[in-house]
């Protein structure tokens, strides 16, 4: 029975070792956005068109192909129009004439963050997902392996 609770216990850190990587990740992303854009003005941006990819996913038995969409926005300072494109592809965007919230640095205003950037959302959802399944099959398989002996 050693062997079994070895790969487990293996396991589960691992599991736990990721999620707790996942999580860092997702706040150091978070602090260093923040440092970056302290002194960055906040306006809002207009989508303006929306730029399409192909995405692929493959399982065992094929192939599928779907069309994602990332937001292309402008933003005018001091008389000069910006455009830039989200790096965050979704299968529903934004509609063309929405407006979306961005911070822009003052002295060089094509430098700008998206506020809504809700991909970095994921590392966090995810890393908390398996620090809680390590935690739970930790103790499922320690209450299993004390009943077993």
């Amino acid at each position: 029975m050693r062997e079994p609770k070895r790969i487990a216990n293996l396991v589960c850190t691992i599991v736990f070792t990721v999620g707790i990587l996942l999580i860092g990740a997702y706040f150091k992303t978070n602090s260093d956005e923040s440092k970056r854009s302290e002194n960055f003005i906040s306006t809002f941006a207009t989508v303006v068109d929306h730029d399409e990819r192909i995405s692929s996913s493959t399982n065992r038995s094929n192939t599928s192909r779907s069309r994602v969409y990332g937001i292309i926005v402008e933003y005018e300072v001091d008389g000069t129009t910006y455009t830039r494109t989200s790096n965050l592809y979704t299968d529903r965007p934004k509609a063309i004439g929405e407006q979306v919230e961005i911070k822009y640095n003052p002295d060089s205003p094509a430098d700008m963050i998206w506020l809504e950037n809700n991909g970095l959302i994921l590392f966090l959802i995810i890393g908390a997902a398996f620090v809680v399944v390590s935690i739970i099959i930790s103790i499922a398989f320690k209450k299993a392996y004390r009943f077993s002996r």
